[in-house]
């Protein structure tokens, strides 16, 4: 793809379309890709007099949906063009000039309006899908709708399988069941033994085209697949937004402020390089809430510990204070308990580990003893206040810190306890039970910490919206929960602060403590030059090899650092 991109993108809008599709399946991002920006590639093709892209109606649906997975908007035109082309029948065509391929070309222009925004309900989607059940065969599946008597085949059934899921319905149900076989069966029926999908029953060449095209169906999912990557360039866009011109970040207080530093830091980028209206850095304002902050309690320590090192200062002397010292007198070595709370445990066990402190062995044991009958970790010591996702995140972060393994009962438990109250969407619930970007990313990392992988089938699930057969995770989970100005929904809204900064690291692939520098200061370059940062986890973490995909649900609140 990277080699041959360029050129591909130059065939058709449906090319360049199809191109930014795939590149964000890939979890990268269509606006930098081999030195490409893909929206400019589909954009070259548009003629806002009539909203087309291109000549045909695949130019037109692979077209928006590039857009979308590359996180831009879609014109208003260019969904009403492409409405405007349905036919009489409620399907589409390849192109106005040739009717032929009306499965494929309708279920191509079912997920691509959904993908723009028009609802399940709208008269295209309903009128889309209801001829697509005009056109279901005996057998369960579908032909490309060329001639009656074609056979139903891979290709157009699965297409079919996306188009019916972007309209709200599901392929499972009776309603696309005849004679005991439905879409999925039928496709399941050409699956030879060697895995492959065949293209019809009596011909069994083009497998690898059937069943690349088979398995987005198998899994449940319409296109476009949303990318981590293009998530995390909206969101730390929309961080840009909330400094202020203290140098800080909105939110609530200096906690907010040291949870975007770190949600950046975890993204590659450098807080430092992120300058203020008024001239001011991150640290210029964090060093002044110096030691007010730190000495509020042990969890506001360690995090102003984490915070100070990922900014680059020196934790022993941060605007001349000791950080690590003020870590450790919040330590109780009699009970190995820093401050009151788990909070306060795993914050101060964390930034110890940012700044390369020793953690007592006493201090790892209490974490591992506090938490829960459920195996989880709340807020205060036993679950005292109740027990969460977020808090058994930053437990499992804080245990691994210190090398706790994997095998040991702290962690299995814990880890049980996720996996036993993730929702049915795939995501972890916050108060009121929903799912949460707080406890969603929190959750997130505490998985990353142990090098799970967040889209294993350990960590999928599935329910009936729209259908058993979609896969949810929690990346899917976490991503529905973006929203278009590139925030994620939290206690405060749609955009919330502390939902974003907490959601940021989880869909990065990162679990704290990072450790962090500035490349240039390492050879010799004069510490205030935050011209590049490296950061990496303070145990090497390969990245998990899952990726993919999209999500649901709403917010939380959590106990406040």
């Amino acid at each position: 793809m990277r080699d041959t991109g360029a050129a591909y993108a130059r065939n058709s809008a449906s090319a360049a379309g199809k191109l930014a599709l795939a590149v964000a399946a890939a979890d990268l991002d269509p606006r930098h890709f081999a030195g490409l920006d893909l929206v400019i590639s589909v954009t070259n093709y548009y003629s806002p007099a009539t909203g087309l892209y291109g000549f045909s109606n695949w130019d037109q649906a692979f077209a928006i949906m590039g857009l979308v997975a590359a996180g831009e908007d879609v014109p208003v035109t260019a969904t009403q063009a492409l409405e405007t082309r349905m036919l009489p029948d409620g399907s589409w065509g390849w192109s106005p000039a040739w009717n032929g391929s009306k499965v494929d070309s309708t279920a191509l222009a079912l997920q691509a309006l959904v993908a723009a925004g028009r609802p399940v309900t709208a008269s295209s989607i309903v009128s889309g899908v209801a001829f697509l059940k005009t056109q279901q065969n005996i057998d369960g599946g579908f032909s490309a709708g060329d001639s009656v008597s074609d056979p139903s085949n891979t290709n157009s059934t699965a297409l079919a399988v996306q188009g019916m899921l972007a309209g709200g319905s599901d392929p499972l149900s009776a309603l696309w069941t005849i004679s005991s076989s439905n879409p999925i069966s039928f496709m399941l029926s050409l699956q030879g033994s060697d895995g492959s999908l065949h293209y019809t029953a009596a011909f069994s060449e083009s497998r690898q085209i059937a069943t690349q095209q088979g398995i987005p169906a198998l899994t449940g999912w319409p296109f476009p697949y949303a990318s981590r990557a293009v998530a995390l360039r909206k969101a730390i866009d929309w961080i840009v937004s909330q400094q202020q011109s203290d140098g800080s970040f909105a939110g609530f207080g200096t906690g907010a402020t040291l949870d975007a530093v770190l949600a950046i830091a975890s993204t590659g980028r450098d807080p430092q390089s992120f300058v203020s209206s008024g001239g001011k850095t991150p640290q210029d304002f964090l060093v002044t809430q110096v030691p007010t902050y730190s000495n509020s309690s042990a969890a506001a320590a360690g995090k102003m510990l984490a915070g100070a090192v990922t900014v680059g200062g020196d934790p022993t002397n941060f605007d001349g204070a000791d950080l690590v010292l003020s870590v450790n007198n919040t330590y109780s070595p009699t009970i190995g308990q820093y401050g009151s709370s788990v909070w306060d445990q795993a914050w101060a066990m964390i930034g110890l580990a940012a700044a390369n402190q020793s953690i007592p062995s006493t201090a790892t044991q209490r974490l591992a003893e506090i938490r829960d009958a459920s195996g989880g970790w709340g807020f205060g010591a036993f679950g005292s206040f109740g027990v969460d996702p977020d808090s058994t995140g930053l437990a499992l972060m804080a245990l691994q810190a210190d090398s706790e393994p994997i095998t040991s009962t702290a962690v299995v438990s814990g880890l049980a306890y996720l996996q036993a109250v993730q929702n049915h969407d795939g995501g972890f619930p916050g108060y009121g039970g929903d799912t949460s970007a707080n406890s969603t990313g929190l959750a997130l990392q505490g998985l990353l910490a142990y090098d799970l992988d967040p889209e294993s089938l350990e960590w999928t699930t599935s329910y009936t919206d729209p259908s058993s057969l979609t896969w949810h995770t929690p990346i899917d989970a976490i991503l529905d929960l973006q929203s278009p100005l590139g925030g994620f929904a939290g206690f405060s809204g749609p955009n919330d602060p502390g939902a974003t900064y907490q959601a940021v690291p989880g869909i990065a692939y990162k679990s704290f403590p990072l450790q962090c520098h500035t490349a240039d200061r390492l050879h010799g370059v004069a510490a205030h030059d935050h011209s590049r940062v490296e950061c990496e986890l303070h145990k090497h973490l390969a990245r998990p090899a899952a990726d993919q995909r999209l999500g649901f649900r709403r917010w939380s609140h959590q106990p406040i650092v």
